[in-house]
């Protein structure tokens, strides 16, 4: 066999082994299962995010609708996020939003009887990983039907000096007329004055119509903490279609003076201060009362105390009658359990009187009672 003859035989058996070992390959590829494509990544697309609505007239309820969009290549999903404000969202898909489709999102919240500056954020949560958090904001400025300026009337009063009235504003942004009614007061004997609010008042408050509103509590207010209300009626005039509106005005307050107490350990928020009391150990304290009322003469018809194993009592100096002054007594007796009468849990004396403007008055005793002995003394908790 010749030389040539023999590289030829060669070159045939290995071009047979190759042909051979590649439809192997080819048919190992072909039982193998595809690979699955990478999945695709969502993107969130929103044209306004923030929505500035201007002025306007407010609605009883207001809705507004955002166009969502997913610009990416993979589905996008939506949730609403935690800490919103008291908004409805509307139209939030159950799946997702496949890569170029959009949802509609429509946002509803009430207006009623709001006006001034309105912020709204409205948080939706999003799987696409450069925004996992989408904020959508509103922003309107609202013109009221009827409003109140301030909302709360606050009065600081003092038995000895003049009553001064507070007052307040009840006007429309949106209405050029409107009549104002008192309709129902929860203490009959405030009194009201209402008087149109003049031409630079109602520029002020950037109002079409409006009035001056004067509150005067009556005479015989007890001593103390006041919280009462004024329901009003605004009524639209030459206004066919929309009927009277109401509105509450809050009127909140103190009146101080109708009755001081007076003593070295009584401080200015009229606290008997005893500090803390060994066990066994009886301590005892007179406080000062004096009456400011035109009436200064009370009679006592029931001592209350809280703990129980509190003393109290009111002693009237001769010429309590006409000088208003008594002495109240308070101990703290000798058999006192461990306690601890301090801060927000400290004792109190309830007096309940004949007195019209003074019907229940009221002292706070801070104290503690320590039980045990040196090294060992503890108080126990009410």
């Amino acid at each position: 066999m010749t030389l040539h003859r023999r590289w030829s035989i060669l070159a045939m058996s290995l071009t047979g082994v190759l042909l051979v070992g590649t439809l192997a390959a080819l048919a190992i590829l072909q039982a193998r299962p595809a690979a699955e494509p990478p999945p695709g990544v969502p993107k969130v697309a929103v044209d306004d995010a923030n929505v500035h609505l201007g002025i306007l007239d407010s609605p009883k309820k207001f809705r507004h609708t955002y166009t969502i969009r997913n610009e990416g290549d993979g589905p996008l999903s939506l949730a609403p996020a935690k800490g919103n404000c008291s908004c409805l969202v509307l139209g939030l898909p159950e799946g997702s939003i496949d890569p170029g489709d959009q949802a509609r999102i429509a946002v509803s919240f009430d207006l009623l009887l709001k006006s001034g500056d309105v912020h709204r954020t409205i948080s939706l949560l999003t799987n696409d990983p450069e925004a996992p958090e989408l904020k959508l904001e509103l922003y309107a400025r609202l013109r009221a039907r009827l409003t109140a300026k301030p909302e709360q009337v606050q009065l600081a009063l003092k038995v000895a000096e003049p009553r001064k009235p507070a007052e307040t504003y009840v006007f429309s942004q949106i209405w050029k007329h409107f009549d104002l009614v008192a309709v129902k007061k929860s203490l009959e004997g405030m009194s009201l004055r209402i008087a149109p609010a003049s031409p630079e008042q109602l520029k002020r408050l950037d109002a079409q119509c409006g009035y001056r509103v004067e509150v005067a509590m009556p005479p015989d207010l007890p001593d103390g903490q006041f919280a009462e209300w004024i329901q009003f009626q605004g009524k639209p005039v030459a206004a066919p279609n929309e009927g009277p509106l109401p509105l509450k005005l809050e009127v909140h307050g103190r009146l101080d003076g109708r009755l001081t107490l007076h003593g070295q350990r009584i401080d200015k928020n009229r606290v008997l201060r005893l500090g803390t009391i060994p066990s066994g150990q009886q301590v005892r304290e007179t406080v000062v009362m004096k009456v400011n009322d035109e009436r200064h003469g009370l009679k006592v018809h029931r001592v209350e105390t809280d703990p129980d194993f509190l003393h109290a009592s009111l002693v009237p100096f001769e010429s309590s009658a006409t000088t208003g002054l008594y002495r109240l007594e308070v101990a703290v007796p000798a058999d006192a359990p461990a306690a601890n009468c301090m801060g927000d849990q400290a004792a109190t004396v309830r007096l309940r009187t004949d007195h019209p403007r003074l019907p229940l008055i009221e002292l706070k005793v801070d104290f503690a009672v320590l039980q045990g002995g040196a090294g060992h003394a503890h108080v126990a908790a009410r």
